[in-house]
């Protein structure tokens, strides 16, 4: 988000701000011009945008992992600005239609305080691997990873180069990078209600243009509840690995950080394309 100082500079011009997810995804190469000697924090920095002249801001590393989530259409919002009663849009497995559906909880760290458990994670929006996106996620946090017939849930840590990762407009983003680092500029959390295991529809958000589960279903798949997906998977692949086919290990929970609960081996929620897990239940066949 950028700051009220870079705003009313931007103000001041009779200019305009380009908007959180364009700047938020070029924030890189914009704070790299930003370090130039004589240029001040908190400058405006122009930018053509749909063929019009816009603004986006010098910032430091808050800026350039910002979490926005999509609130409505063509509309987004900071993740820590969130808050219950709000609404966002979010889909199920397919990333085919987007809903709003209200926020039930939010919770997280506070800026300021050293996480040692955070991945960042540059992907490429394109096959130039022109655009990238830099992201800063709690270890165990859920993407959508994509596999040749199948997409399964896959926490932050988990993610290689060269993983492919559901893109809200239902393409696929490539893992460019995924490093652990320590991080100071505060977490959140995002409930859209209960999860129990069903289908993932309403559970799914636009998270810096790639769909993420909220926390409902972070906590499920962490929970003693899901305790039988790593034998549902092992029964899709003889060798136990998740349908993605790489075993994925559970890391400590964001809400676990100060050693309230160990992490367990769980392999990430996956199906087949379009199919049903025993039971019928397609919320444990994860597109996420």
């Amino acid at each position: 988000m950028p700051s009220q100082a870079c705003l009313d500079a931007i103000r001041a011009r009779r200019g305009v701000y380009c908007g959180s997810l364009y700047c938020a995804a070029i924030q890189p190469e914009i704070n790299e011009y930003c370090r130039q000697p004589g240029i001040p924090p908190n400058t405006p920095v122009p930018q053509y945008h749909d063929g019009k002249l816009c603004y986006c801001c010098c910032g430091g590393a808050a800026a350039e992992t910002q979490t926005i989530v999509q609130t409505a259409e063509a509309e987004y919002t900071p993740a820590h600005e969130l808050k219950v009663g709000d609404t966002v849009l979010a889909t199920g497995l397919d990333a085919a239609t987007w809903s709003a559906v209200v926020v039930t909880g939010a919770t997280g760290v506070q800026a300021g305080v050293p996480l040692d458990f955070m991945f960042e994670t540059v992907v490429s929006f394109d096959d130039t691997h022109e655009e990238r996106r830099r992201l800063v996620s709690a270890a165990d946090h859920l993407y959508v990873r994509l596999g040749a017939d199948d997409r399964g849930l896959a926490s932050a840590e988990s993610l290689r180069p060269g993983d492919r990762l559901l893109r809200a407009d239902g393409g696929a983003a490539t893992v460019v990078s995924n490093e652990r680092r320590e991080f100071s500029g505060g977490i959140q959390s995002i409930f859209l209600g209960e999860y129990d295991g069903g289908p993932l529809d309403g559970h799914l958000l636009n998270v810096n243009g790639l769909v993420s589960a909220d926390y409902g279903v972070q906590a499920w798949a962490y929970s003693d509840a899901s305790a039988s997906i790593a034998s549902v998977d092992a029964a899709t692949d003889p060798k136990g690995r998740s349908a993605t086919g790489r075993a994925a290990r559970a890391p400590r929970s964001t809400q676990a950080s100060a050693g309230t609960r160990r992490a367990r081996a769980v392999a990430p929620l996956s199906t087949k394309a379009g199919a049903r897990r025993a039971g019928g239940r397609e919320g444990a066949c994860r597109s996420c």
